[in-house]
């Protein structure tokens, strides 16, 4: 890590390395010259010259977002570093032209050219002792250069049209170069951190975070046992199913957006982890319960633990029971009214329907918050009470969505018993 001499250090340790190399090569009055002038800048008329120039810069997308190594603390808030990835264009220049093709002769622009790759190429790794090594003693002292990576010296590969718009670029001619990346450079920033006090106490009992070795328990699915009759009313018993459903307390509520608080359901003794078995409450429990969608919830809690656990709300549809005061009802002119009790109460702004021969008929508007009692006004020609089934219409009461249940279960008399549905006989009026 350093400020922004980094960048110069990247350069000198690079261009040291060349001049450390060429120096050692040939005799140091006819050593080339080493610089990192820009492409149109450099001259060769005087010696050969291997030029190394920095001609472009991007931005690290790897260390963008990552804070400072080391300086950002757990818990500290800092800028990020400003990583870069600088790219290098090195070309040679030599002053014996002839010498571009003769093997013989170790002063051509391709020689020097190859010579410089090979160095480059047998130093693809700058430690952080290699680039303060390099440094000035002034600059090594004041900005010593830190990294927690080591710096690569990769090529870059660049097409003939890359390299052509660089040296037009410059306006210059086009001489052969090839290109390096060298990544990764982290410069600092300013800025300081922040930096929290020390935590006291974590918690009211300074216990930390609780960890929990499984999963929040998950209701999966509500339904009622098999071999019953679809549906659930009041005084049924349901099946909750889902995962880990397991305490030492476990408390079912059950909740509805007409009611105050929730209703608690007691669990069944056959209750598992995996399935929990509740009968609802009787029918005359009317204050406590509304008929359409409820949703379910399991709380779970284990003794000598303070923590909650709360499972996933599961939708339940509860139907609701019907009692017609009337089984036959005489129309005046084409009106028939039904007087119909229901179980549970029926609050004012619930949508209720009742469906009789293809129709759906709203209630006579009833006075207070809820009703046990409707009163239905239904519109029916001689013609359509002509086509009544024996026995009468069937009546159904629609809450919020959830039809009343209109069937029983019979058992058959005969061997093989078994168990049919049926239309009740008792939720069916004769219209005359």
């Amino acid at each position: 890590m350093s400020d922004a001499i980094a960048i110069s250090a990247i350069t000198r340790t690079l261009i040291k390395k060349l001049h450390a190399y060429f120096g050692h090569v040939f005799p140091d009055e006819t050593s080339p010259g080493i610089s990192a002038k820009p492409l149109d800048k450099v001259d060769a008329s005087e010696g050969d010259v291997i030029n190394l120039y920095l001609y472009h810069m991007t931005i690290n997308s790897s260390w963008r977002n990552m804070d400072t190594p080391w300086k950002v603390k757990p818990g500290e808030l800092g800028r990020p570093p400003l990583p870069l990835n600088l790219y290098y264009l090195l070309t040679a220049y030599s002053t014996e032209e002839a010498g571009e093709v003769l093997t013989g002769d170790l002063r051509g622009t391709h020689r020097l050219l190859g010579m410089a790759m090979s160095i480059l190429h047998d130093f693809p790794i700058l430690t952080a002792e290699d680039i303060n090594k390099e440094l000035d003693e002034a600059d090594s002292n004041a900005y010593r250069f830190v990294a927690p990576e080591k710096v690569r010296l990769t090529v870059h590969p660049l097409t003939l049209d890359d390299l052509s718009k660089i040296w037009t670029g410059f306006q210059a001619s086009y001489r052969l170069a090839v290109a390096y990346e060298v990544s990764v450079v982290l410069i600092e920033s300013q800025h300081p951190n922040a930096a929290a006090l020390p935590v006291l106490r974590r918690g009211s009992k300074d216990r930390g975070p609780r960890v929990v070795s499984n999963l929040f328990p998950t209701i999966t699915e509500i339904r009622r046992p098999a071999g019953t009759r679809f549906g659930i009313q009041l005084g049924d018993e349901i099946e909750i199913h889902g995962q880990r459903l397991s305490g030492d307390s476990l408390e079912i509520n059950v909740a509805h957006p007409k009611l105050a608080a929730p209703a608690s359901l007691e669990l069944d003794t056959e209750s598992t982890a995996q399935k929990l078995t509740v009968t609802l409450p009787p029918a005359d429990t009317n204050n406590e319960w509304a008929a359409g969608v409820n949703s379910v919830s399991v709380t779970i809690k284990n003794d000598g633990d303070d923590f909650v656990r709360t499972t996933n709300q599961m939708p339940l549809p509860l139907s609701s029971k019907l009692t017609i005061n009337e089984t036959q009802v005489t129309r005046v002119g084409d009106i028939a009214t039904i007087t119909i009790g229901c179980v549970p109460d029926v609050y004012k702004d619930q949508q209720v329907l009742l469906l009789l021969a293809s129709k759906e008929v709203p209630p006579t508007p009833f006075l207070g918050d809820s009703t046990s009692s409707l009163e239905f006004a239904i519109t029916l020609t001689d013609d359509e009470v002509d086509t009544m089934p024996a026995g009468g219409f069937v009546v159904r009461l629609r809450v919020d969505g959830v039809d009343s249940l209109p069937v029983i279960i019979e058992e058959t008399e005969t061997e093989p018993k078994q168990k049919l549905l049926k239309f009740d006989p008792n939720q069916k009026v004769i219209i005359i």
